[in-house]
């Protein structure tokens, strides 16, 4: 939302004054479960070799 609003101000011409700085990024309290990403990525390239080559 920061983004697309100072790209729209950044075309008037007092876009110094109303420039938002960017947010930074919350830290994320879930962690990855290397299990479950591997299980998931040998199911995908499974159905992947099923279908064909376009």
């Amino acid at each position: 939302m920061v983004t697309a609003y100072n790209m729209k101000v950044a075309q008037m011409p007092f876009e110094e004054r109303f420039q938002l700085p960017k947010p930074t990024a919350p830290a994320n309290p879930f962690h990855a479960h290397r299990d479950t990403i591997t299980r998931y990525r040998k199911e995908v390239d499974f159905i992947r070799s099923l279908q064909p080559g376009w």
